[in-house]
């Protein structure tokens, strides 16, 4: 087995690992344990947000996939998903970009999660789409939109585009609150 496949072996191994059993891992950052598939079930799309930040934070990329909604393994598109992610987690993980869940809204198995951004230029609102499937919440393959849900039926859609209405306008409420003029 050349080196980059026992890399990959080892990295998903020690994802399963920290996804079954819940424990932390020590070789990032972040102090927040991975919640096994019995505690995901009962997070909420914000307390999955946030799973989702710290994995980050600690630079778990294959663990982030594994809280992403499915994805077609080995396609381009999952391919262009996983450097999102690691790039994502690099900045998380080095401290030039945060996120935190501050509100959500739920239309049936759609959700979304309004999160405050900070650094990298980015100080402001911005909404994370979440599907619930699997009797779990999971993050957009896209993680900022999504558009890129698999399956995703007219319904589905339709819950979407009103999510993102709702967005918008809480988005500009939360901005003339916090706006000093």
């Amino acid at each position: 087995m050349n080196r980059s496949m026992q890399q990959l072996a080892t990295s998903l191994l020690l994802a399963a690992a920290l996804f079954t059993s819940g424990c932390k891992s020590d070789a990032g950052p972040s102090s927040a344990p991975t919640p096994t598939p019995e505690k995901r079930a009962a997070l909420s799309p914000k307390e999955a947000v946030q799973s989702f930040r710290d994995v980050l934070r600690g630079e778990m990329v294959d663990t982030a996939i594994f809280l992403v909604d499915d994805l077609d393994y080995g396609s381009p598109a999952a391919e262009q998903t996983r450097g999102k992610i690691k790039a994502l987690s690099h900045d998380v993980a080095l401290g030039g970009y945060d996120f935190v869940g501050i509100d959500q809204k739920i239309e049936g198995n759609c959700a979304v999660v309004i999160v405050r951004e900070s650094g990298l230029n980015r100080n402001g609102y911005n909404a994370i789409y979440l599907v619930h499937r699997s009797n779990r919440w999971s993050i957009s393959p896209d993680v900022w939109s999504y558009d890129r849900f698999l399956g995703m039926d007219s319904a589905q859609l339709a819950r979407f585009r009103e999510l993102e209405r709702w967005y918008q306008i809480r988005r500009g409420e939360l901005r003339a609150a916090t706006d000093p003029r």
